[in-house]
């Protein structure tokens, strides 16, 4: 916990935590604005599936990029990692500290969009139940880019912020065209950046499908869901192991 509280003054002066309370307010703006203009036109359900779309597939994807990439950019200034390599404290702890802090950024991000935006679905479209759906939603789409802020963290070590900015566009573009789109119906499972969008929609799909069809609808979700459990831990514990010998990038590793 000290770790976390010390990784999160650092960032008290840069633009994570602005980041964090104007992406949920610009996307709140531009979601409930449309809705208000074409509440009659389209149901709950459309509005469900736009937002996760783009939040899972395009937003996710890209905005663990650039906040990996700022929060080890942040140690690179300081020093070239001195400060963080020469601290008495665990290398293990220390990664896990930033895994943390960034899990936090998006995770605090993505619910306040989401219950900004359900509430005010839910009240233009005079639906009273709805939010719990965009909040389960929200909670499923954070597990399922664990595995993707593991490996970005990692690469932001490793080769810099313009590298974990590049990976995540490319991110961006496998999980639109192969977790929103039938191209992608055999090969989604073996693209982390596609589990976000996958259990994103989940939810909704559920309460749509009728009973004796819901097996089915239940097999991609499941699989989702435990290869990011899987794939989180294997990626973390590794990457804390490589933490343990690395001395900065240049350095002996």
């Amino acid at each position: 916990m000290r770790i976390f509280v010390a990784e999160w003054m650092k960032t008290r002066h840069t633009i994570l935590h602005r980041l964090v309370l104007l992406i949920p307010l610009f996307c709140s703006l531009a979601v409930l604005g449309y809705a208000a203009y074409r509440k009659n036109s389209f149901s709950l359900a459309f509005f469900y599936q736009g937002f996760f779309l783009i939040w899972s597939a395009v937003l996710l994807p890209l905005g663990v990029g650039i906040l990996t990439g700022i929060l080890v950019h942040e140690e690179e200034e300081a020093g070239n990692f001195y400060g963080l390599l020469q601290c008495s404290r665990k290398r293990s702890s220390l990664y896990l500290g930033k895994f943390s802090a960034a899990l936090v950024f998006l995770t605090g991000s993505t619910f306040l969009t989401t219950l900004i935006i359900s509430t005010g679905l839910c009240f233009l479209l005079q639906k009273e139940r709805g939010v719990g759906l965009f909040l389960t939603a929200a909670c499923l789409a954070v597990c399922g880019v664990l595995p993707v802020l593991a490996v970005h963290l990692w690469i932001s070590f490793a080769f810099g912020m313009g590298a974990s900015v590049g990976v995540g566009i490319c991110g961006l573009l496998l999980a639109v065209l192969l977790g929103s789109t039938s191209l992608g119906d055999h090969i989604w499972y073996a693209v982390p950046w596609t589990y976000p969008v996958k259990m994103a929609m989940f939810p909704m799909a559920f309460s749509m499908f009728p009973e004796n069809m819901r097996t089915e609808a239940e097999k991609p979700f499941v699989l989702a869901f435990a290869l990011s459990l899987v794939l989180s831990v294997l990626i973390l514990a590794g990457s804390m192991l490589w933490f343990e010998k690395w001395e900065g990038r240049g350095g002996n590793r």
